[in-house]
This record gives structure tokens, C-alpha cells and sequence, in this order.
């Protein structure tokens, strides 16, 4: 397998991209040069790219051989330590890019919204007639949280999970901004009804 292969050439950790530009080369040439500009082809081949890790990262672990840092800005092969990996919590990320049916029902314009929503966030442009349904519910999964019509709820689970998830807590970074972006779509919602 090609990321078995190319991860261990980067100890130091390489971002989605460039591992994306490394397997475009040869001798891999896995992903083509083209359809950079196509939101459906970006997001299929970053779910395909992260379907791989995922699935390279348990195997790795089950035959203790490595482990498998797995972050959009940075993805880090790690020599395997016995005993490193301690509680495994669940990962919500591992069990999306590992289930094909994710892959299938995305459509280009669901791709377009979630990019669009992105940029809101960025911007801080978030009212009740910008948040989808979809991105509502998906904050609160992201939070761990059934629909609920209490925002002090809302708070209090964010301040936990970003309390355990911060990277100066040992957290990850990934997470730590899925928490907040979630937050920052559930605080919107919540001050335009």
C-alpha cells in the first residue's frame, strides 16, 4: 500500500495535501491532476484519502507494528510504543470516513453548502436564514448533545469537551476546532430564536 509506504518518509508529519501532491506522482499516481476546482472530486478524494488512513491506522494497530497521528493539517507516523494508546475514546471522525455510505450519499451540493457554511463561520456571518438543518444537527452531534432547547446545556458540554480535547491539554487540534465551529453554529442558533 502507497501510504504504507510514503508515511514513514515524514517523521516529522505531512498535511493532507501534500500527501495528496505525493500520491498524484509517480510511482503512485493514485489520484489524477485534475478536477482540483470540482467541490465533489476534493471532497471524494479526501474521503477516500482518509478512508485509507483510517483503515492503515487499525491495522497497524492490530499488529502493533505502528501508529497513525491522523489530522487534516497533519497526518504523523509514529513508531508503535506497547501500551501508548491507553483508553481509546471513541472517534467520531474514524467511524464517518470508514462507513461508505457517507461516501455515496454526499452530493456536490452538499459539499457546496458545508463549504459555504465554512466561510460563514470564517466570517462570522451566521444567522437563522444561513444555518441549514444539517449543519444544526451535525453541531450538536459534534457535541455530543440530543436536540435540545436549553443553550446553557450547550455551553457547559462545549466547555468540557474543549476542555478535554484542547491540544495544550495533550487534545487534539482537529477536534478542538470541530468543538468550537460546532459551538459557534449552536450559539448563532440559538440567539436567532
Amino acid at each position: 500500500m502507497a501510504l504504507a509506504e510514503v508515511l514513514p518518509q515524514y517523521p516529522l508529519g505531512i498535511s493532507e495535501y501534500d500527501l495528496l501532491l505525493v500520491l498524484q506522482k509517480q510511482p503512485y499516481q493514485i489520484f489524477s491532476n485534475d478536477g482540483m476546482q470540482d467541490p465533489l472530486i476534493l471532497f471524494q478524494r479526501h474521503f477516500i484519502l482518509f478512508n485509507a488512513l483510517y483503515q492503515l491506522k487499525d491495522r497497524w494497530h492490530q499488529e502493533q507494528s505502528a501508529c497513525l497521528d491522523i489530522v487534516v493539517t497533519h497526518i504523523r507516523y509514529l513508531p508503535f510504543i506497547a501500551g501508548q494508546e491507553g483508553l481509546i475514546q471513541a472517534d467520531n471522525l474514524r467511524a464517518y470516513y470508514l462507513d461508505w455510505q457517507n461516501f455515496t450519499d454526499t452530493k456536490k451540493e452538499d459539499v457546496e453548502e458545508l463549504i459555504e457554511s465554512f466561510w460563514q463561520l470564517m466570517d462570522g456571518e451566521h444567522s437563522s436564514s444561513t444555518l441549514s438543518q444539517t449543519s444544526i444537527e451535525n453541531a450538536f452531534k459534534c457535541l455530543l448533545i440530543k436536540d435540545s432547547d436549553d443553550f446553557k446545556q450547550v455551553k457547559i458540554q462545549y466547555r468540557k469537551l474543549l476542555h478535554q480535547h484542547h491540544p495544550d491539554k495533550g487534545g487534539d487540534t482537529q477536534k478542538s476546532q470541530e468543538i468550537k465551529a460546532a459551538y459557534a453554529i449552536l450559539k448563532a442558533y440559538f440567539n436567532n430564536h
